[in-house]
């Protein structure tokens, strides 16, 4: 079950944005290819509150390895690499990943692959993060992507992860961001949309954690309500 936490609200800008992930290699089209040299510039002024809540709920520290999962063009991996982490990340957007390899350097391991099947070994990990992917997948695939998450993770690390949140909007301005999201994810297709409510109706991510035996070590949240910082662990 998931334990009970100090919930903050941060007030951030509000976090609307994807990265470039899909859970079905083989049948994906890459639908950021085009977006990728300009995702940061009119996405990334959207979620630098959060990337910087992120990095202060899990400090980096010489030496640690972190993955992202759906790494998109690598700017939250960005800052770990820059305080001496060992960085690694997967993404099916051969686009993003292009980015991701000219941001993070040749010393970064960045890879082709999908979050369902991560190509690393267990316990290679000291942190894994995932921005803004769990509620654009399938229902069965983000539990699936939860457990490799926590299989490449070596006990004691964590699991931080950056997503919306079903409730409850705090005020006018809650529900005006949530309407904001609902707009842009709508907009993002039908498939994206549809994921998007049923990870909402299930409760989020909290009911993956709690299927997953994990449990909740810290959250902040922002946006009036609508989205969470949340660092999970074993």
């Amino acid at each position: 079950m998931t334990e009970p936490v100090d919930v903050v609200d941060l007030n951030s800008a509000a976090p609307f944005g994807a990265c470039g992930f899909d859970s079905h290699p083989g049948h994906v089209i890459d639908r950021y290819e085009r977006a990728a040299r300009r995702y940061d510039r009119f996405i990334g002024p959207l979620v630098a509150g959060v990337r910087e809540t992120a990095l202060g709920m899990y400090p980096p520290w010489k030496g640690m390895r972190v993955l992202d999962v759906g790494c998109g063009t690598g700017a939250q991996l960005s800052a770990y690499a820059d305080a001496g982490c060992r960085v690694s990340c997967v993404d099916l957007s051969p686009g993003m990943l292009g980015v991701a390899r000219r941001r993070l350097g040749p010393e970064a391991d960045v890879r082709e692959a999908s979050g369902t099947k991560i190509p690393f070994a267990d316990d290679t990990f000291d942190l894994a993060t995932i921005s803004f992917v769990l509620h654009e997948v399938p229902s069965d695939d983000r539990e699936v992507i939860l457990c490799e998450m926590q299989r490449v993770v070596r006990p004691g690390g964590g699991i931080l992860v950056i997503d919306f949140l079903p409730g409850p909007y705090r005020g006018f301005s809650g529900l005006l961001i949530r309407g904001g999201v609902v707009v842009i994810e709508v907009g993002a297709g039908r498939d994206h949309w549809c994921n998007h409510r049923d990870f909402l109706r299930r409760g989020g991510l909290d009911s993956l954690a709690d299927a997953r035996g994990l449990f909740i070590r810290g959250r902040r949240v922002s946006a009036g309500g609508t989205l969470g910082v949340t660092l999970l662990g074993a």
